[in-house]
């Protein structure tokens, strides 16, 4: 999928019941709290999610840490909205067999990102 559907809730509830064997997600752009809200509901057993180069919110972040208890792999690295070091993210993820989130900063500490590299309606199904 190239885009971002504007029902996303929509397409992960369809993932959920038609796809049995689904187990990751890639997705770039701005990750809101609906976003979470549906992939926690939807996709709780998910095991790799890929959401790089996105801004996403540390709560929301957490949020999916604690409601995705199978992620095997988690690449959030160069996001906006939390840092890299944080230690309450590195502490959720510690057991994840791969976490990545290097480069990750707060939006305050990233001046001259480029805005353009975060497309708000990219996504890809892994399936």
């Amino acid at each position: 999928m190239e885009s971002k559907p504007s029902s996303f809730s929509e397409m992960v509830r369809q993932i959920s019941l038609n796809c049995k064997n689904f187990s990751g997600l890639r997705m770039a752009g701005s990750v809101e709290a609906e976003d979470v809200s549906a992939i926690v509901t939807c996709l709780p057993m998910i095991k790799h999610l890929s959401l790089s180069k996105s801004y996403l919110a540390k709560e929301q972040l957490l949020g999916i840490l604690n409601g995705c208890r199978e992620l095997e792999s988690v690449s959030v690295r160069d996001c906006i909205g939390f840092e890299a070091d944080d230690e309450e993210i590195l502490r959720k993820a510690s057991g994840i067999k791969a976490f990545e989130c290097e480069g990750s900063k707060l939006l305050d500490d990233y001046s001259g990102y480029e805005t353009d590299e975060c497309d708000p309606f990219y996504i890809h199904v892994m399936g």
